[in-house]
Formats: structure tokens, C-alpha cells, sequence
């Protein structure tokens, strides 16, 4: 099998497979879009780790204030000033980490913003039409307000599409109205940053697609808009092949 396609920056050609991509005008509605997309960056994911390591420090620091007026000649409350020096330095700690985790979660967000401001500049799409036979509904747990199908587009083609929280909720239109996945369909997408901005459904709807979740991080996580290699009849046995192949990929680049 080969290799997944991440982050689109390998052609879906080389895996056996061209949808055939061809450039438009961007439409007003797109541009708005991708405007909205950089007018709204995303917000802390852990304010309330925020909260609790700053009480943390500020209620150790009262206590500490406290017990150090006893200080001299009480040893229990020197016991106390110690516990709460280490309650200090564990809140301090924690906050560090918060900043670190909330940078990583904000990180692809600002490397995208030049790649959309440029497509802004330049106004134009890709777009290309899709056959699906099938699909299955995927859910990440740590992710559960982003919504992704994936398709089967050819024989041993998988189309994986999401949503983004960040973004739009084109997606969760067209699933809610009945119209998404069908048989059919126009993706709409931007030439080199890849992010979907639409999708057109033109075909009937496909019967019910099943739900799968990730149900361990031995399991692959698909990006939007990688296409893969595989049947979802397998989708058990893929899942953790391309996680499989992701770490080998890594490995080799190191």
C-alpha cells in the first residue's frame, strides 16, 4: 500500500489516482470565507487551566504570606511554608506547560495565514468532481465538534474531508440537510494551502454512512483532503497501517 497522503503535499496521482484539478475565479463567497478564517483566530483551548494555575498561585501566595508571620518560631508552620513553596512552584509549572500546549494548538492556524493571504491576493480555486460508493462517518474524540467523511472515490482510493472549528461549517450544513455524502460531488479547495472551503453535492445521497471512531492513538488520524490508499470494508486494518506508515515516514525523515 503506499504511503498516506499527508497534508496533501504529495499528488493524489501518485497513489494511482487524479481527480483532475482545474483553476477558477474565486467567488465572492469563497473569499469571504477565508477572510472570516484569518479575522478569527482560535481561542485558548485550556482557559481553564489558565484559571486554576493562576488561583493556585495567588492562593499560595496568601497563605504563604500568612504562615510567615508565624514563621519563627513555630515549626509546624515552617512545614506549612515549604508545602506551600512547592504548591508555588507546581503552579508556576503547570501555567509554563498551559502556554507551551496552547502555542502547539494555535501553531497551524498562524502557518496557514500566509498561504490564505496569498490565495486571497491571487482569487483563484481548484476544483474537482468526485464519485463516492461509499462512506463512513469518522470521529475524533479529540475533536468533537469537527465533522469528517471518508469516501470511497475509486477501487482503492479513500477521500477523507473535515471540518475545521476554525473555519467554516459548510459540512455540517450539507449532513444536516440530507445532501452529504452522495454519490456525487464538486470540492472546492485552495491551489497550494489545500483547505477545502466547499463542497457541492450533485449526485443522491449515499444510504446512511456507519460511524467509526478513533478509539485509540494507535490509529491514524486522516487530514482534510488527503486521499489514501485502501477499501473502507478494511477501514479497521488501514487505520492502524497508516499510522503505522506515518511513524516509519517520520523515522526516514529524521
Amino acid at each position: 500500500m503506499a504511503a498516506p497522503n499527508t497534508g496533501l503535499a504529495t499528488e493524489p496521482s501518485d497513489l494511482g489516482y487524479d481527480p483532475g484539478w482545474t483553476l477558477r475565479p474565486m467567488v465572492p463567497e469563497e473569499a469571504a470565507v477565508l477572510r472570516r478564517h484569518l479575522a478569527n483566530p482560535p481561542r485558548p483551548a485550556r482557559a481553564g487551566s489558565f484559571s486554576t494555575a493562576f488561583a493556585s498561585i495567588a492562593v499560595a501566595v496568601v497563605i504563604g504570606a500568612a504562615a510567615y508571620e508565624g514563621l519563627v518560631a513555630n515549626a509546624l508552620l515552617r512545614l506549612a511554608f515549604a508545602v506551600i513553596g512547592l504548591a508555588i512552584a507546581s503552579a508556576v509549572i503547570l501555567l509554563t506547560r498551559v502556554l507551551r500546549l496552547d502555542r502547539e494548538a494555535a501553531q497551524p492556524f498562524l502557518d496557514q495565514r500566509e498561504a490564505i493571504a496569498r490565495a486571497l491576493s491571487e482569487g483563484e480555486v481548484e476544483v474537482a468532481s468526485f464519485e463516492a460508493t461509499g462512506a463512513v462517518r469518522l470521529e475524533d474524540p479529540s475533536e468533537p465538534d469537527c465533522p469528517g467523511f471518508l469516501l470511497q472515490i475509486a477501487e482503492e482510493q479513500i477521500l477523507f474531508v473535515q471540518e475545521s472549528p476554525f473555519r467554516w461549517t459548510f459540512l455540517r450544513q450539507i449532513t444536516g440537510q440530507r445532501r452529504f455524502p452522495c454519490t456525487d460531488f464538486d470540492l472546492v479547495r485552495t491551489p497550494d494551502l489545500g483547505l477545502t472551503l466547499a463542497i457541492h453535492p450533485q449526485g443522491p445521497p449515499l444510504p446512511s454512512a456507519r460511524t467509526r471512531a478513533i478509539v485509540s492513538e494507535a490509529e491514524y488520524r486522516p487530514r482534510d483532503g488527503e486521499i489514501l490508499s485502501g477499501r473502507l470494508e478494511s477501514l479497521d486494518r488501514h487505520l492502524r497501517q497508516w499510522k503505522n506508515e506515518q511513524a516509519e515516514s517520520e523515522r526516514s525523515d529524521e
